[in-house]
């Protein structure tokens, strides 16, 4: 299950990336699109007040302008002083002259914009009350008399809705004297400024128009990599949930050949054991028969009873001792003890060399002695001899003499390393790299496999927390060189796993 877990994780993990990196896009595109809706109705009321001020300075630059008087157009009072405000045509129509501001402020009473934009001519000393400024407008003029900006805007509730006002400054200039002259104002002073103020409701709408449209764009994306996911997801769990099927079914496979592996593996142990112990069974014998022969004839004595007796109680010691490693060899659960391992491994030489099949092997023996090890003593002695039964049989299939195994056993810093090698020549290179599978291996009989070495292998990385590989070597044995394989075996001093 741990691939599907890995897979739930991984697919949350993506999910969450994508979800997150879909409402961040879609977070930058609101913001964006807000910013943007202030940028546009920042950029319209900059556009009215150069409109405005361009008018302004239009009329300023003829002097004024001649209109005729209506209801809402009329002179303007505060050029009673004027030579020439008030005018009549050779026909009789009477013309009143309207300066800059005059015009101005009329215009932007009279004229909104397309989205009720509107216009406000003020100023902090005023000639006329309906130019005097606003809480905010003052707020702003004073800013600019104080020279600390020159413009200024601001989104806030004004009169209960949302507006954006802007204001910027009106500078005295040449043409301003010919109204103000007497106002005391000099070229260049902050003669006040022109406000204009936007209703933000229709910009409003358009902008949560939009804002829908992206939020509708961004979970319809979002919906589609979540099918996408969805869809390898189910792919990938269909794939995984058919590999674990199958490995399941190996698994069980390896199981029962594990087992059977082991019984047959087993079984040439014992076969090894049986033959080492023709010799003290035939010592017992030929005791036997000599007391029960010298009593026939008479010509026995005590002290010779007692010799006999000790040599088949010495013996009969070593047979229990033997039945009692194989009993252990066969527990599966016992538990690390610190053996001389010296010792143990010449004990599994005796062993094979007891087997009449192997007695025409040459051994090399280079064991450094009395080396103590914390570990598990049988599953060692077991993995060694499953090594030594596969040997066995290559070399019964090998034609090759003389036939060689050096065993060499040296200790390097906190580790043991066993090195085994053989002369056969029975295993190629393709496959070496399957020594270690329940496969056939051996090119001289196709019957041999390697089930020994598998067996062993798993002893020695699962139970002596060791490591085992072979590679191609060769062997010298009487100043000739033999080619075969060698299997390097590394164990810790002390396992503590």
């Amino acid at each position: 299950m741990n691939s599907l877990n890995r897979l739930n994780k991984v697919t949350i993990i993506i999910t969450l990336l994508l979800t997150f990196t879909v409402a961040v896009s879609a977070a930058y595109a609101i913001y964006n699109a807000y910013h943007q809706k202030q940028e546009l109705v920042l950029e319209q009321a900059k556009n009215a007040f150069e409109k405005n001020l361009n008018f302004r300075k239009w009329v300023a630059m003829h002097g004024g302008v001649y209109v005729f008087p209506t209801e809402k157009t009329q002179p303007n009072p505060y050029l009673k002083n004027h030579p020439f405000r008030d005018l009549e045509t050779t026909d009789g129509k009477k013309l009143t002259l309207m300066n800059p501001a005059y015009s101005l402020r009329e215009m932007l009473e009279n004229f909104k914009g397309r989205f009720d934009e509107y216009g406000h001519i003020t100023s902090l000393n005023p000639v006329n009350p309906k130019n005097h400024p606003d809480k905010w407008e003052e707020a702003v003029l004073k800013r600019f008399e104080n020279k600390e900006i020159s413009e200024y805007y601001e989104i806030y509730n004004y009169k209960g809705e949302e507006h954006l006002r802007y204001m910027k400054v009106l500078n005295t200039e040449a043409e301003c004297f010919a109204c103000h002259e007497t106002h005391g104002y000099e070229l260049g002073d902050v003669r006040g400024g022109i406000s204009i103020t936007i209703p933000m409701i229709y910009y409003n709408e358009k902008s949560f128009q939009e804002v829908q449209k992206i939020l509708f764009m961004h979970l319809f994306i979002l919906l589609v990599l979540y099918g996408i996911i969805y869809f390898f997801y189910q792919r990938l769990k269909n794939s995984i949930l058919e590999e674990q099927k199958l490995i399941s079914q190996l698994a069980l496979k390896d199981q029962m050949l594990f087992k059977q592996s082991k019984i047959a593996s087993l079984g040439e142990m014992l076969n090894n054991i049986a033959h080492h112990w023709r010799q003290p069974l035939s010592i017992i014998s030929t005791s036997a028969s000599g007391i029960k022969l010298q009593r026939e004839f008479n010509t026995i004595t005590p002290d010779m009873i007692d010799k006999a007796m000790d040599e088949i109680i010495h013996t009969t010691k070593y047979l229990s001792q033997t039945i009692e490693d194989f009993t252990n060899l066969i527990d599966e659960h016992s538990s690390k003890i610190t053996f001389n391992i010296s010792e143990y491994l010449l004990n599994d030489v005796q062993i094979l060399k007891a087997n009449t099949k192997c007695q025409n092997i040459h051994f090399i023996i280079e064991v450094e002695p009395n080396i103590e090890v914390k570990n598990y003593k049988y599953a060692f002695t077991k993995a060694i001899l499953y090594i030594f039964n596969y040997l066995q049989k290559l070399y019964e299939n090998s034609l090759l003499e003389p036939k060689v195994l050096l065993l060499q056993l040296t200790r390097k810093e906190n580790e043991v390393h066993i090195m085994i090698k053989e002369n056969t020549n029975c295993i190629d290179d393709e496959a070496i790299k399957k020594l270690f599978e329940p496969s056939i291996t051996s090119r001289y009989d196709y019957q041999t496999n390697n089930l020994s070495l598998f067996l062993a292998s798993k002893l020695i990385s699962e139970n002596l927390n060791g490591s085992i590989n072979v590679t191609h070597s060769t062997l010298s044995y009487e100043n000739k060189d033999y080619s075969g394989v060698c299997f390097k075996i590394t164990l810790p001093l002390e396992n503590k796993e």
